[in-house]
């Protein structure tokens, strides 16, 4: 190769590269001074966006890792360290996603999931994410367990409550027929018949 021929090629190269996320070659914009074209990389906005993104995801840590560093192992409970719903349920972002923690604690330990299913506590801690304190069960199954375990609100702390405790055992022997009882008191008919059958406030029985 002559020193023309070289000479030729080298100002070639000089004004045109391949970018370093797609590989299509581009030129040096005529705009351009020679340090700013030394420290161009990229053929367009869109790969040099496309680019970043593909950093930050290569060094962010895993999902598994986001989740684990919010919590301590122990004996009992592995309490959730990080941010809490308005429930007191934990839950980590990652990737653009939000994922929470007790549902996240059994997955990443393998447990079987089906559509539908609610992640419930053996414990009664919500923020606790220890696999072995937690199962998959139907949103039936979490209520139960909540009546069980008297965490639903119920009675006179129930916020639909018309009546007071002593008001529904005094319900129970009031004479008259139900829509009398229910003038008295100022509700409808069938609240009156609900109480008096026994279908509500059954925890009074």
């Amino acid at each position: 190769m002559t020193g023309r021929a070289f000479l030729i090629l080298a100002n070639a190269a000089a004004r045109e590269r391949a970018c370093q996320h797609c590989g299509e070659m581009f030129s040096r914009p005529k705009d351009y001074s020679a340090k700013q074209w030394a420290q161009r990389v990229f053929c367009s906005q869109a790969c040099t966006g496309l680019a970043k993104k593909a950093k930050l995801a290569a060094e962010r840590p895993s999902l598994r890792e986001a989740f684990e560093a919010r919590f301590t192992k122990g004996d009992g409970c592995w309490e959730w360290t990080g941010a809490l719903d308005g429930y007191g349920y934990g839950f980590v972002e990652h990737a653009g996603r939000r994922y929470r923690a007790h549902v996240l604690a059994l997955r990443l330990a393998g447990r079987p999931y089906a559509d539908g299913l609610v992640a419930c506590h053996d414990c009664d801690n919500p923020k606790c994410v220890r696999p072995d304190h937690l199962y998959f069960g139907t949103p039936r199954d979490n209520v139960h367990d909540a009546m069980r375990r008297g965490r639903l609100p119920r009675g006179e702390t129930h916020g639909h409550a018309k009546l007071t405790e002593q008001q529904v055992l005094e319900v129970r022997g009031m004479p008259g027929s139900y829509s009398e009882i229910a003038r008295r008191l100022g509700v409808s008919r069938p609240t009156i018949t609900r109480i008096i059958k026994g279908k509500t406030w059954r925890h009074l029985s």
